[in-house]
């Protein structure tokens, strides 16, 4: 049987030198491998053969709307991830698993160091997986994690940083800084940051504490605590006011979606290039739009066709209608929900850009039908 032959190697070697892998691989077709997972995780809930398991390690109360927390992975999790990145985590809520993309939290370096890596959830009142992390679990449970992934990450070599954050959005710059104090103290390298964090009340703000803590001992990282009580989101005059050398810097925007487009919109009256600013939009990314269009939706694969009249993205509309396309974060980070629109236009409310060319690779979370339109899923 092969629990007792997995036990038996356990005996034998031990249970931190235990190698399950290399029974694993002598397996036979026959043995299906959710079977083996079965047996695997009867002896510990870590092992996998087809997962990258992780275990809840530490849970730090951060805001009284946030909680940081810190993962160990399993062997089958074999990544580099870089400062600023996401990845995937899935969760069994109430019989159904579900996946949501949540950025690190933490730098590369601390991970080498200590074997385990964090992520800060801010808790959403309409979240069912930001709920379950602040509330539902706790040390010793047993989480699927994926493939760190993203293009929001530092630049090769040392530049002046501008990064500009609201919210949540703090989490993967709070990565690059970490990243960026271990290698100052390392490599005595040279850098400078200015961070502009807007939010309504210091004692709220996501990590804040951390980064205050790092910028008191790194004053080449400065931090401006901006409060929008006072002197609300960004606009022009705090350019010149917070970082009047912003021209010089290259810039790291991150936020909810509204955030974003204001701060975008502000860049471009100021005639700032497209190719000087980073990303990252959070929050919900689906949001009623004024471009929507009324008209006939053609989902090709499925053979469905519907008269569309809600002012919804293509993804809300597919699964209302009994089509259900392979999705991921529903917020237009993880690309998973992306399909070829074979003719049509669509308005991308998350990039606010239009999707006017036939068999163009789209987005359905984010995209709202503008007219007709025709799918290939």
């Amino acid at each position: 049987m092969l629990k007792d032959t997995l036990m038996k190697n356990v005996l034998k070697n031990g249970v931190l030198n235990f190698k399950p892998g290399k029974i694993l691989n002598k397996l036979k077709d026959s043995e299906p491998s959710i079977y083996v997972d079965f047996m695997l995780q009867s002896i510990n809930p870590m092992w996998s053969y087809r997962k990258s398991n992780a275990k809840i390690v530490a849970i730090l109360a951060d805001t009284p709307q946030s909680s940081r927390i810190r993962i160990q992975p399993n062997g089958r999790w074999d990544f580099k991830f870089l400062a600023g990145q996401h990845l995937p985590i899935t969760i069994n809520i109430n019989g159904a698993f579900v996946q949501r993309y949540y950025s690190i939290s933490s730098s590369p370096e601390f991970y080498e160091a200590n074997g385990v890596f964090d992520i800060t959830v801010k808790e959403q009142s309409q979240g069912i997986m930001s709920q379950r992390l602040n509330q539902g679990i706790k040390v010793g449970d047993i989480i699927e994690i994926g493939a760190p992934q993203g293009e929001f990450i530092l630049p090769k070599t040392p530049t002046p940083l501008l990064f500009i954050a609201a919210g949540s959005g703090i989490t993967p710059m709070y990565s690059m800084v970490e990243s960026v104090y271990f290698q100052y103290r390392r490599q005595n390298m040279d850098f400078d940051i200015e961070v502009l964090y807007y939010g309504r009340e210091k004692q709220n703000l996501i990590l804040y504490k951390e980064l205050a803590k790092i910028c008191q001992d790194f004053p080449a990282i400065k931090l401006k605590y901006i409060p929008v009580a006072d002197k609300g989101y960004f606009k022009e005059e705090h350019l010149q006011e917070f970082c009047s050398d912003y021209s010089c810097r290259k810039i790291y925007l991150c936020g909810p979606t509204g955030f974003i487009k204001s701060t975008l919109k502000t860049f471009k009256e100021q005639q700032v290039p497209d190719s000087q600013i980073m990303v990252e939009y959070f929050g919900a990314a689906q949001e009623a739009s004024e471009e929507f269009k009324a008209g006939k939706i053609h989902f090709e694969n499925s053979n469905v066709v519907i008269d569309n009249t809600d002012n919804k993205s293509l993804l809300e509309i597919a699964e209302s209608n009994k089509v259900y396309p392979t999705h991921g974060c529903r917020q237009g980070i993880c690309k998973r929900c992306q399909c070829s629109k074979a003719k049509g236009t669509v308005y991308n409310t998350r990039t606010q850009e239009w999707h006017i060319k036939d068999n163009e690779t789209i987005e359905l979370c984010t995209s709202i039908p503008v007219g007709d339109v025709s799918l290939s899923i």
